[in-house]
């Protein structure tokens, strides 16, 4: 009878089981095993009634990825990014990047100075030192007065602690032998109004001491809807542009204004911005400054035109001298992209909306020269030491095997656009018999006994390589350095400037040399003369 119970008890809850799993099959979260290990494991079988619960499992981190990415980047960041290919940030914003939850108390910079200006409310700790010996705390009156003991009250609301201090001190001038310390024993609390375009707009409980900076930043900081650089502080009913660009670009704190009871910074939304891409220190996208409303107020320049060295300015300057190009992107009254070059360095040109490109030129050496081949100090060697061929080799710079017949100066000229090729002969300059100036660019090419050898034989790296791979591109055989003349024009060169030795010689062959060398050089790079060589039948032909 009890089996039957229960049998009937679970024919009835299978089917509103799997009626509340097919309601909730979106509401699980399938990471929380992840998250709590001592939750209850779900084991998901392909086959059963939910086949699209393991489709929306590998759905979600995409979606939730994707939506991080799009809340990252701002409407203006997205906007110039759909007119050019950097990935650019709007500049400032991230000096309020910080826990935005949570209401940090801003400390107070330091003691007071004498030049605290007081107010109502504030409280004041007096010491006396001499006949009279006391310590006590005194508060500035509704009234602004401040009253001591045994003395006459003075005004202190709206004067320095200074100035206070100096009031009473002549008050206690006919009470000889007393030295009298002022200092201020509390910090006076403030209430400012930040509204507009924060993260946490509101009233704000900050101290005297505090700045817009620190207003701004306990409202959670500007969003990058906001401007940066038309901020509204509303003072007694005078109103005052505070500029951020002031203190981030130029380094001046003058924008950083105290602030005071009753205080209301308004934070307007973003004004015209630019862009800045490419070699400069500091790419990003820049706020401009609005033109003020007149008689002379043309919707069309909303904002302030700058030069291009005072966009450059904006972004820190170039990233390095030298040859570079500058492209103004602007758009047209028809909305088509424009590009000019810009020509004109303090030509006002850019206004909202426009995007400099800055593209360095290829770089080029100057006053350098470079040794290549079979060398000891090969590399780049500065033309102002090494003038001439002789004051560049030396023994210690060659190789142990060096080809001492003849060397190779490639040289560009500028002028004719073409390259020369110089054959000197090594073995004369390293004695001091020979030299020849260099100019800058210069390329000093030195060759190894192995590869005027490999020349002989019409070897080259190429012919090395299978054809199979050769075809393919690749390079792949690992080829012993200083072996092979690499350069086809080089090559051609030292094949040109060849003579031929045979007979009764140890290394017969051709050897390439230039002016100056003579038949006793040729004749010991060849290893010299065999024992059965007839030194007076020598031919000579050319």
């Amino acid at each position: 009878m009890p089996f039957r119970i229960f049998l009937f008890a679970l024919i009835i809850c299978v089917p509103l089981i799997q009626k509340s799993f097919a309601q909730d099959q979106y509401a699980f979260d399938p990471f929380q095993q992840e998250q709590d290990s001592r939750a209850p494991a779900l084991i998901l079988n392909p086959q059963n009634a939910l086949p699209h619960l393991a489709q929306t499992v590998s759905r979600t981190p995409h979606k939730q990825k994707q939506d991080t990415s799009e809340i990252e980047r701002s409407r203006i960041e997205q906007y110039y990014a759909g007119r050019i290919v950097d990935e650019l940030k709007q500049f400032g914003y991230d000096m309020f990047l910080q826990d935005r939850d949570q209401h940090t108390q801003i400390a107070p910079n330091g003691a007071a100075q004498d030049d605290f200006m007081l107010s109502t409310g504030d409280q004041l700790h007096v010491i006396l030192r001499g006949q009279i010996n006391s310590q006590k705390t005194y508060s500035i009156t509704s009234d602004g007065l401040l009253t001591l003991d045994n003395l006459p009250p003075i005004p202190a609301a709206g004067r320095t602690i200074g100035q206070v201090t100096n009031a009473l001190r002549s008050q206690m001038a006919s009470m000889p032998n007393i030295d009298l310390y002022v200092s201020l024993d509390k910090v006076r609390q403030i209430n400012v109004l930040v509204i507009g375009h924060v993260n946490q707009p509101g009233r704000q409980n900050l101290t005297v001491f505090n700045t817009v900076l620190d207003a701004l930043s306990s409202a959670g900081g500007i969003n990058k809807d906001g401007s940066l650089r038309s901020i509204k502080l509303i003072r007694q009913g005078r109103t005052q542009l505070v500029d951020l660009y002031s203190l981030l670009v130029h380094a001046s704190d003058m924008s950083d204004l105290q602030l005071r009871d009753g205080d209301r910074l308004i934070i307007p939304p973003l004004g015209p911005t630019i862009a800045v891409a490419g070699a400069v220190k500091r790419p990003g996208i820049y706020e401009l400054r609005k033109t003020l409303r007149g008689m002379h107020y043309n919707p069309q320049n909303s904002s302030e035109t700058l030069n291009l060295e005072e966009v450059l300015a904006l972004s820190g300057g170039l990233l390095a001298p030298g040859q570079n190009r500058f492209m103004h992107l602007s758009l047209t009254q028809n909305g088509q992209e424009q590009v000019i070059d810009v020509a004109e360095a303090f030509k006002p040109d850019f206004k909202g909306g426009s995007i400099l490109m800055v593209s360095p030129t290829d770089e080029t050496r100057a006053g350098q020269i470079e040794l290549s081949g079979h060398t000891k100090k090969e590399g780049i060697h500065p033309l102002s030491r090494h003038k001439t061929l002789s004051s560049l080799l030396d023994k210690e710079t060659l190789g142990e095997k060096i080809y001492p017949l003849i060397g190779v100066i490639a040289r560009y000229d500028t002028k004719t656009l073409k390259e020369s090729y110089l054959p000197f002969p090594l073995h004369l300059v390293m004695k001091g018999q020979f030299d020849q100036r260099l100019e800058d660019g210069d390329t000093i090419h030195l060759f190894s006994k192995t590869q005027i050898h490999n020349l002989q034989e019409n070897i080259t790296p190429s012919a090395l390589i299978p054809a199979s791979i050769r075809e393919e591109g690749s390079t792949a055989l690992d080829l012993p350095r200083d072996a092979y003349v690499t350069e086809p024009v080089i090559a051609q060169i030292l094949k040109e400037h060849m003579v031929h030795l045979k007979g009764s010689v140890r290394l017969p062959g051709a050897y390439p040399v230039t002016e100056g060398a003579t038949l006793a050089d040729i004749l010991a790079i060849s290893g010299g003369l065999t024992l059965e060589a007839n030194k007076n039948k020598i031919e000579v032909t050319s």
